[in-house]
């Protein structure tokens, strides 16, 4: 009935002193089925709880939710919501796969009973605090860890059980319902920062992404929408407005006497999806109509690969405001108005840095435009761009361990996935029509065959396709239980694409056969059931000259500091000197003589570069980082 501990991605390493609904749901079955054995017996001295009947639900994705229970009886009682999902044996859902992307088991956990009937999915606190994903485990069930929501569009499948607090005969009662997570989504606050400020004196215009959740299968006419001072838990909530069209936007004042630090809430009624907002500040507003506007932000949340909401804080009597922006270091801009203090920019490039200000236009005048304020682009992720992989046996041939040019990362922990996309420390450089060793370590706890495969996304569309296959090892075992390795090379093709951003590179090991496909079964698992995954990011560079880190061994010039922000000094200059830097991709961005050991790096932009210094004696290459 519980098992924890005893796999390799484990939640919590040892089992909690209660039933799950699923472990009550098959011994009731099986009792069911026995009619003849035993006698059954009449309880007269307690009656079970009644549940009030439950209600089905359909929600956007990517989207908070709660779930509510009422419930009869005449001893204390206390409320368990359990999601009972499950997944296919050649499957693992992990808190590092991509979860929450995952069209099969559970997306979060069980925890104790309490005597509240609403559980929020996921925790309050964990909203509270900008999350909707918590890939923490081995906690306790008092705890509040391994939740995620759904991504994706599913059916979520609930039961709450109601058990009495009987000390002589404790009862229980359940029931089940469904949460239907939609394609729409999310359902979420726009334009709204840790540096906007809503008006005590003046009208505000709070904005939300909709997501279609005025039509079927949502049918949200109307959203009500709340403010919290417990910025933790959001425990006590204060209304705003009781209900409003879901259109998207409410004009309204703040309370006369709130001030400081606050959050929103917007929740739908006759439905269980709401959405908190980052916290805000609540204050008077400024009396300059021609002073720049303040406030010019973003959140992760709204910035995505190819698109980004801005906003900053209103001024009073401005008709539209000016927003320029543009791609860092590029020097001219594109102009585009607003009719509010908020603008979706699109069609933008994805891991790409952009600078914007923005300017109150008052009776046809524009005031001073505000500071610069840069965000950058998200890059391609798994689950979101990147197919996910599945494995429900990953103690055979799970990788340990992967050597390829700057990287060689070692994990022992046996787990089903690795997502290392997103460590900066992890990311493999790569030089265009090189070619390079890579050798892998499995642990094994039986000597069985494993294969060993390798995709990198070469032209970064976010799929690795069968082209893209750079490594298959043949199907390999240790004699004995243990460490098992392969090897072997691959070479960069010319028309791999260049740049800093970075590519996908995904390692699957696999028992016994090669894999055709990076995404594995049309379930997304491991055509055996067994084996493990990683994802890494690769950074592909234009020429040998881009990647070329290692000093002449003849030559003691040194650049400091490293990162540079305006100026890099070099040491140990023998005679004259003449630099240059090299973009990542190559290009020639910068040269001159080094004036008085100096380099100025000011008009650069952040990033890596690679400078070039020559002198009389020898020629210096290495990486430099503008900060």
């Amino acid at each position: 009935m519980g098992y924890a501990g005893i796999t390799y991605d484990n939640v919590q390493m040892s089992s909690d002193a209660y039933f799950h609904y699923a472990s009550v749901n098959q011994i009731l079955n099986n009792l069911d089925a026995k009619t003849t054995c035993g006698v059954s017996q009449n309880i007269t001295t307690n009656t079970a709880p009644v549940i009030s009947p439950l209600t089905a639900y359909s929600i956007p994705k990517g989207t908070a939710y709660y779930l509510d229970a009422t419930a009869t009886d005449t001893d204390p009682i206390k409320y368990t919501w359990e999601q009972y999902d499950s997944v296919d044996e050649d499957a693992t859902i992990s808190g590092d796969s991509g979860w929450g992307y995952n069209t099969q088991g559970a997306v979060g956990r069980s925890f104790f009973g309490t005597t509240s009937g609403r559980r929020y999915f996921p925790s309050l606190p964990l909203v509270m605090a900008g999350k909707l994903t918590n890939k923490t485990v081995s906690g306790a069930a008092t705890t509040p860890n391994w939740e995620t929501v759904s991504y994706v569009p599913r059916t979520l499948h609930y039961a709450v059980t109601v058990r009495d607090e009987n000390a002589q005969r404790p009862m229980l009662s359940s029931l089940e319902t469904t949460v239907t997570v939609g394609n729409d989504g999310p359902f979420k606050f726009n334009g709204l920062t840790a540096s906007s400020v809503l008006y005590n004196n003046a009208s505000n215009t709070i904005k939300w992404a909709v997501a279609n959740t005025t039509a079927a299968p949502y049918n949200v006419a109307n959203v009500k929408i709340e403010y919290t001072t417990d910025l933790v838990n959001g425990a006590t909530w204060n209304q705003l407005v009781a209900s409003t069209p879901n259109t998207g936007s409410y004009t309204g004042q703040m309370p006369d006497g709130l001030t400081g630090a606050v959050k929103l809430r917007i929740s739908a009624i006759n439905n269980i999806f709401y959405a908190v907002s980052p916290q805000v500040t609540v204050g008077a507003a400024p009396t300059s109509t021609t002073a720049a506007p303040t406030g010019l932000s973003t959140t992760s949340a709204d910035v995505l690969k190819n698109s980004a909401i801005v906003s900053w804080n209103s001024v009073p009597g401005a008709a539209t405001y000016s927003v320029n922006y543009r791609k860092s270091g590029v020097s001219s801009w594109t102009n585009v108005s607003s009719t509010t203090n908020s603008l979706l920019l699109s069609t933008l490039e994805d891991e790409t840095a952009y600078e914007v200000q923005v300017a109150a236009v008052v009776n046809s005048v524009p005031g001073s435009f505000s500071s610069n304020y840069v965000f950058k682009t998200k890059p391609l992720a798994t689950g979101v761009n990147y197919c996910i992989l599945n494995t429900g046996y990953n103690s055979v041939g799970n990788i340990a361990r992967v050597q390829l040019s700057n990287i060689n990362h070692i994990d022992t922990n046996i787990r089903s996935y690795k997502d290392l996309s997103e460590d900066p420390a992890k990311i493999i450089n790569l030089i265009r029509g090189n070619s390079y060793p890579i050798s892998i370590f499995g642990i094994y706890n039986q000597a069985a065959p494993m294969t060993y495969n390798v995709w990198i996304d070469y032209n970064r569309n976010g799929v690795y396709e069968t082209s893209e296959k750079v490594y298959t090892s043949a199907a390999t075992a240790p004699a004995t239980n243990g460490i098992g390795s392969v090897a072997g090379n691959f070479t960069v093709p010319a028309s791999a694409l260049v740049g800093n951003r970075v590519v996908g590179m995904r390692v699957a090991s696999n028992y016994a056969a090669a894999l055709n496909n990076a995404c594995g079964t049309a379930a997304g698992n491991l055509p055996s059931g067994a084996g493990s995954v990683m994802d890494f990011s690769v950074r592909i560079f234009g020429s040998a000259l881009a990647v070329d880190e290692t000093k002449d061994t003849k030559s003691e010039v040194e650049i400091y500091p490293n990162p540079a922000d305006t100026f890099v000094g070099v040491r140990n200059l023998k005679g004259k000197a003449d630099y240059k830097i090299y973009s990542a991709d190559g290009r020639l961005v910068q040269s001159g003589g080094v004036d008085n050991q100096i380099i100025n790096v000011a008009g650069l932009t952040k990033g890596m570069y690679i400078i070039t210094i020559k002198d009389d004696k020898n020629t210096y290459n290495t990486k430099l980082i503008k900060k």
